[in-house]
């Protein structure tokens, strides 16, 4: 949580910084050429709605790579937590392609993020283009026209290259902080989860408890009196994949009424 914060952090501050910068630049601008001016922050309106979009997509890309590998180390840690029933019961291919299926789908999408950021700097780029283009003309008309000094002209074109430059940087940290908060998004849901099983609330009845015991105390002594269904007696049990036996030199009496559960490391029977 603390790397995520200090992620986030370093972008908000590049964006506060680039947004004085903007905010300096455009008071220049209107001050020299208000038309002007109003016309730049008009394409300028258009590069920031397409790096807001392109922040809300890289944020939900970011969201679900995460998810898809957090999948794969499930996968991953649970196949090495039972790695001898998987051999056992000859499941190594089959989890090993689980794996890869999950890591494949999730370098997919970070194949789609690169074409986004490549796609997004295109239009930003070509808007951005465009727009000093048509600042350029106008520029030049005014001068023809004698409608604006030179030096005016000169400093006015410096400031628009200083503004969008600043709100390009403005753009990309955007996007950046959208794709750290997608890819932290299940952390904060599992800061926020709520225990699913909890303490008691209230003091649970001591004399039921002893009740129950005292029968299942009066249910065995009676069972020692009598002959089990089930008798094993120094029983062991190997499988043929497996190195070592599953069951070795195992006693185990079951009587009338007794409930039994053999469990294997997974939970399965």
């Amino acid at each position: 949580v603390n790397k995520i914060g200090m992620v986030i952090s370093f972008h908000v501050n590049i964006v506060l910084r680039q947004l004085a910068q903007f905010l300096f630049g455009s008071v220049f601008l209107l001050r020299i050429q208000p038309k002007l001016a109003l016309f730049a922050f008009g394409g300028i309106g258009f590069v920031a709605v397409a790096s807001m979009l392109y922040g809300d997509f890289t944020r939900a890309l970011a969201e679900r790579v995460q998810e898809l590998f957090a999948v794969s180390s499930a996968l991953a840690e649970t196949s090495f937590s039972m790695s001898e029933t998987v051999r056992a019961f000859d499941g190594v291919s089959i989890e090993t392609d689980k794996y890869e299926r999950s890591q494949y789908d999730a370098l997919q999408l970070e194949e789609v993020q690169a074409w986004a950021y490549g796609t997004h700097k295109f239009i930003s780029d070509t808007l951005q283009a465009a727009l000093q283009c048509g600042l350029l003309f106008s520029c030049w008309t005014l001068g023809r026209a004698g409608a604006l000094p030179a030096a005016q002209l000169t400093s006015f074109l410096f400031y628009v290259k200083f503004v969008l430059e600043s709100s390009n940087e403005v753009g990309d940290q955007w996007a950046k902080i959208q794709a750290a908060i997608g890819a932290s998004t299940n952390v904060f849901d599992l800061i926020r989860r709520v225990p699913a099983v909890r303490d008691p609330t209230t003091v649970t009845n001591t004399l039921l408890e002893l009740k129950a015991a005292q029968d299942l105390i009066n249910r065995v002594s009676k069972n020692q009196h009598e002959e089990p269904v089930i008798k094993m007696s120094n029983m062991t049990v190997t499988y043929g994949a497996m190195e070592k036996p599953a069951l070795e030199r195992i006693d185990l009496d079951i009587n009338e009424n007794d409930k039994v559960a053999i469990v294997g490391r997974s939970g399965s029977g």
